[in-house]
């Protein structure tokens, strides 16, 4: 026999007590009555709620089982489909809870989902419209520089692709100074040494024309005169010209006894033998030794400025179009400086009397030839880059993709910041 005591719980303020010797007991009755503290005291008897309540004649081997309200909450699941349809089992009830909770929240998640890949579809529909826009901008490159003449079409070489190009600007690290060759010097330095007309080329001479010590002579600024103690020498200087008398001497007969003879200008026969011999002592050895001395240095002066170099030598070479300009300034001033010394030296030959100062020819020769020099060096690297061509193409390949790595940096830059702003708009 059972024997359950209820005391101090909810409707049992006084002890009862309950005797049992039935397997199955049915209690019930009216509400308030003590129905659920009695049936849930035999669910959980040893909640300290039911401290001074006990069940007596219970052995350990007996199951005692309670259906009451909480075993319904607890063993019956209701669909919130269909009122009144109860699923049996409480572990059934509770997965089919949280599987419910669960799908809720898998909606939730689709929803969002949905959002967050509609903005991220719009996001990457930005990034696409940007990446087109760029790799058209960049493949510009391929298109102004390939085709046409060629000649920067092997630095496009793996790069057939608007990607690839793209990719290629964009390792390139900028230089920190502005690239100082422009894409004109660089296309004729590939075509120079990769083009169909490339060629080594012969050094251009200098010149070579030593009349510096003609220029300087001291005798073009002395007064060449005659004999002082001849007795016309007084006369003579007083015409103020005379290598107009010297010259005169070249027209009297040499037959001597044809003399006196008629004078030109008064008509009288004054032009006697001994005025003729007074005339030749003024123009003594000294004079005569001066003369020939001038007309020496007029010989050599005309022959070695003779070897001048033609400008057509210089003007036809490549490396000369650069400093074409300013060589020429100092050719044609070293011509004009030769033409008019040559000049002044005829000039001194005629009238020995009056002095001369040349011109002088040499700081304007060195000038050319330290321009000549700059231009042969560069004939040296050229015909090295020909001998090196691998190597000078692979230089000249690099040297161009910098420079447009440099014209293209604002491009760069401003699809840099705008896809990164996109992509920060993607994380958000």
């Amino acid at each position: 026999m059972i024997k359950i005591t209820l005391e101090k719980i909810a409707s049992y303020k006084n002890q009862v007590v309950i005797e049992s010797e039935e397997k199955i007991n049915l209690i019930y009755g009216l509400n308030g009555t003590g129905k659920s503290t009695f049936s849930n005291f035999l669910i959980k008897p040893n909640d300290p709620q039911y401290k001074h309540c006990s069940i007596q004649g219970l052995d350990t081997t007996s199951e005692l089982l309670v259906y009451n309200t909480t075993f319904v909450e607890e063993t019956f699941y209701q669909s919130e489909e269909i009122s009144g349809i109860f699923t049996l089992s409480k572990i059934n009830k509770d997965s089919i809870k949280r599987i419910n909770e669960i799908n809720n929240h898998l909606k939730t998640m689709n929803s969002e989902k949905l959002l967050i890949t509609e903005k991220l579809s719009k996001n990457q529909d930005n990034i696409n419209i940007l990446s087109d826009d760029i790799r058209e901008k960049v493949w510009k490159i391929k298109t102004d520089f390939t085709g046409g003449d060629r000649v920067f079409e092997y630095c496009f070489e793996s790069l057939k692709k608007k990607d690839n190009l793209l990719n290629h600007l964009e390792l390139i690290q900028k230089s920190t100074l502005k690239p100082t060759r422009s894409i004109e010097v660089l296309r004729n330095e590939i075509e120079a040494i990769n083009g169909s007309k490339a060629k080594s080329y012969e050094f251009i001479p200098e010149q070579n024309i030593n009349v510096n010590l003609i220029e300087t002579d001291f005798i073009f600024q002395k007064t060449i005169i005659g004999n002082k103690n001849s007795s016309v020498s007084n006369l003579i200087e007083s015409l103020g010209n005379s290598d107009w008398v010297k010259k005169g001497l070249n027209y009297l007969p040499a037959d001597k006894s044809s003399y006196p003879i008629e004078c030109p200008f008064c008509q009288e026969k004054s032009i006697t033998e001994n005025l003729i011999k007074s005339i030749q002592e003024f123009f003594d050895k000294n004079f005569q030794t001066d003369l020939e001395s001038i007309a020496l240095l007029k010989k050599e002066y005309d022959n070695k400025t003779e070897q001048i170099i033609p400008w057509t030598l210089y003007k036809d070479n490549l490396f000369v179009k650069e400093k074409e300009s300013e060589l020429l300034l100092i050719y044609n001033e070293l011509v004009q400086v030769i033409d008019k010394n040559k000049a002044k030296i005829a000039e001194k030959v005629n009238s020995p009397g009056n002095p001369i100062e040349l011109d002088k020819s040499l700081s304007i020769i060195n000038n050319f030839n330290s321009i000549v020099k700059i231009i042969n060096e560069q004939v040296v690297i050229h015909n090295e880059k020909i001998a090196k061509l691998s190597e000078s193409l692979s230089k000249l390949k690099e040297e161009f993709w910098n420079l447009m790595r440099w014209e293209y940096d604002q491009t760069l830059d401003h699809y840099s910041s705008q896809k990164k702003n996109i992509m920060m708009k993607k994380m958000n």
